[in-house]
C-alpha cells in the first residue's frame, strides 16, 4: 500500500511541528536576564511570530475584506453577491482547485511556511537531539526514494 506523497509531507510536517511545540513549551519563557532572540532578529529587520501576531488582519480591516463587496446589489436580493461580488469577479481560481477562498490562500501559505522550516531543518541539521536535527532527521526518512 502507498501513500500519495502530499500525505506523507503532510504527515511528516504534522509529527515536526507537535516536537517543536512540545519542545518550546518545555523550555519555559525566558527570565528576564535572558535576551530574546526576537529582538535580535527586530534589529536584523526580520519578522518574528511576535510581529505575526501583533500585525493587522491580511484581509480586510479585521479579518473581513470589505473592498470585496458589491454595495450595488441590495443584500436581500443576492447576500452573496453583495458580500463577495468584487472578489468573485476579481479573483481566478487556479486551475488544480475546485474553490479557492480566503482560508484556501491561508491554508496553502501555511502549508509554505511548514516546508520551508522542515528543507531549512534537513539542510541546517545541528547537534544530535536538537530540534532542527530531528526534524530534519524525520524529514530525510520519509523522503528516503531508495
Amino acid at each position: 500500500m502507498t501513500m500519495p506523497l502530499r500525505q506523507l509531507l503532510f504527515g511528516g510536517a504534522t509529527i515536526a511541528l507537535v516536537t517543536a511545540s512540545l519542545a518550546s513549551c518545555a523550555s519555559g519563557p525566558a527570565t528576564p536576564d535572558q535576551e530574546e532572540p526576537a529582538q535580535s532578529a527586530k534589529e536584523s529587520g526580520a519578522e518574528t511570530a511576535d510581529d505575526t501576531q501583533a500585525s493587522a488582519p491580511r484581509f480586510g480591516s479585521f479579518g473581513f475584506d470589505l473592498d470585496g463587496m458589491n454595495r450595488d446589489i441590495d443584500p436581500g436580493d443576492d447576500f452573496y453577491a453583495f458580500a463577495s461580488g468584487v472578489w468573485a469577479e476579481e479573483t481566478d481560481i487556479p486551475s488544480d482547485r475546485a474553490r479557492y477562498g480566503v482560508f484556501d490562500m491561508l491554508s496553502l501559505e501555511a502549508e509554505e511556511h511548514v516546508n520551508q522550516i522542515i528543507l531549512e531543518a534537513q539542510e541546517t541539521g545541528g547537534d544530535p537531539g536538537t530540534n532542527n536535527r530531528l526534524i530534519g532527521d524525520l524529514y530525510s526518512s520519509w523522503m528516503n526514494e531508495e
